[in-house]
């Protein structure tokens, strides 16, 4: 810490910045019962990989991305100077319960309150004015668009390259070889399956 620039922060100020850029924290807005197409995460998921259709839990996935989800992740603004917690529970003007939220908090940069939370697709339709009730209290607020602020990174183009072979060498070192690649090797070996392949492979003395 002997940079002049650098400073100690806790995750108060982490928990600020990451609100601000929109970006998930586990736990809060992702767990097992989320999927990548509820959180606004679908771009993590490879064109090749949703072609391939084999990766856990591409059923409901793939349904997902062709007739939607029950709920999104939103930026949720409040109306007031009073910031809306996780857990509030996201009401219409007519009471009718549409989403919860899943963090909140102040957000420096911004200037005011904000949050994040899930909603139907309708409220998101509608852009609707909600309202937030915890702890007794309600709390007046709006859907707002993601990122809270603009984000002013760029990716080095230089690397990409290099980028994409590093992430490739990764995927097929943990996840194993695609699909397609694995039917193209048995037939040029000339068998049906890999099981087949082990047993005329190794000895039969092998259990």
């Amino acid at each position: 810490m002997t940079h002049s620039d650098v400073t100690f922060c806790g995750l108060g100020a982490r928990d600020s910045l990451r609100l601000e850029a929109g970006l998930c924290l586990y736990g809060h807005e992702l767990n097992e019962g989320t999927t990548p197409i509820e959180a606004r995460l679908g771009w993590t998921i490879p064109r090749r990989r949703r072609d391939d259709a084999t990766f856990a839990g591409s059923e409901v996935i793939l349904d997902q991305i062709s007739s939607g989800t029950h709920r999104t992740r939103v930026g949720i603004s409040s109306l007031t100077k009073r910031p809306i917690r996780e857990g509030a529970i996201l009401v219409t003007q007519a009471g009718q319960e549409v989403g919860t939220v899943t963090s909140g908090g102040f957000g420096p940069t911004y200037q005011g309150p904000i949050a994040m939370g899930y909603v139907t697709p309708q409220a998101v339709r509608d852009e609707a004015h909600l309202i937030a009730h915890a702890r007794g209290k309600e709390f007046p607020c709006r859907i707002a668009d993601l990122p809270f602020l603009p984000h002013n990174y760029r990716r080095n183009r230089g690397s990409m390259t290099k980028d994409t072979n590093a992430r490739n060498e990764f995927l097929e070192r943990h996840i194993g070889p695609r699909e397609v690649d694995v039917r193209a090797m048995l037939d040029a070996v000339g068998y049906q399956s890999l099981e087949a392949l082990c047993d005329a492979a190794l000895p039969e003395s092998i259990p």
